[in-house]
């Protein structure tokens, strides 16, 4: 770089120089060498806040800073959002999950009355870690989804509602807690030792043919809400289930 180039760089550009290294104009047209611009010291950026907006279209990589989404996003293929980074939610967005793709939590998500559409064969994981934190979000999923809470990972909804299509799978070691949960036919849910799935208000419905398995540590408690199954659903009970009204359909145990 010659003394014109960078003073022509802060004339046309409208670059601010706070630093410039002037050299004499016989090198304006000799080759740069590295004596030319020494070495400066370093700068610790570790500090830094950086963030970026993302209003609308299609995500298919793993963001690497905080982001705020709004509008309508897709993601495309499977997603993960690293420790350390907060993806913030609008009001009003609609994130849609392609079929067969996968969102990984292991940062933290944190929605407001926002809307959540899955596909068929889609999976949400909240990592141990990570956190999933919305208020008057809904959550839906397609058939033959699966949804997984790590142990250390809160998926907490608020009073916002989660549902599923046919034959999803949820299972659960961290904590869960919403005021909605309707799983359709075929589905299964599964709270481990020292996973709790905790009700805020209303109501957990299953369609028939549900497996319901709450295992030595795990705890679902109900609140003042229902607890309803279709037909021929399979409960089994080690650990603690609590509050509620239950209501099983035909042939159910």
């Amino acid at each position: 770089l010659t003394r014109k180039t960078l003073l022509r760089s802060g004339e046309l550009d409208g670059v601010k120089i706070t630093k410039a290294i002037v050299i004499s104009d016989a090198r304006e047209t000799a080759p740069a060498t590295s004596a030319d611009i020494p070495e400066l010291p370093p700068e610790d950026i570790s500090s830094f806040n950086l963030s970026t907006e993302i209003n609308g279209g299609t995500i298919s990589s793993s963001p690497g800073v905080d982001q705020t989404w709004r509008g309508n996003i897709t993601i495309s293929a499977n997603l993960t959002i690293p420790s350390g980074v907060t993806i913030t939610v609008a009001s009003g967005a609609v994130i849609t999950v392609n079929d067969n793709v996968t969102l990984t939590i292991q940062g933290k998500m944190e929605p407001t009355s926002a809307t959540f559409t899955f596909g068929a064969g889609t999976g949400l994981t909240v990592s141990s870690g990570g956190t999933v934190s919305s208020t008057g979000t809904n959550w839906t999923f397609g058939n033959n989804a699966t949804i997984t809470v790590a142990s250390g990972g809160p998926l907490s909804l608020g009073n916002g509602s989660l549902t599923t299509g046919t034959t999803a799978t949820m299972t659960v070691t961290g904590a869960v807690s919403l005021a909605t949960l309707t799983f359709g036919a075929g589905a299964t849910l599964t709270i481990q030792s020292g996973g709790s799935v905790t009700f805020t208000a209303s109501a957990l419905t299953f369609g028939n043919n549900a497996t319901i398995t709450i295992a030595a540590g795990g705890t679902l408690s109900l609140g003042s809400g229902t607890f309803t199954t279709g037909t021929n659903a399979a409960l089994t009970v080690s650990g603690t289930l609590s509050g509620g009204t239950l209501s099983f359909g035909a042939g159910s145990t």
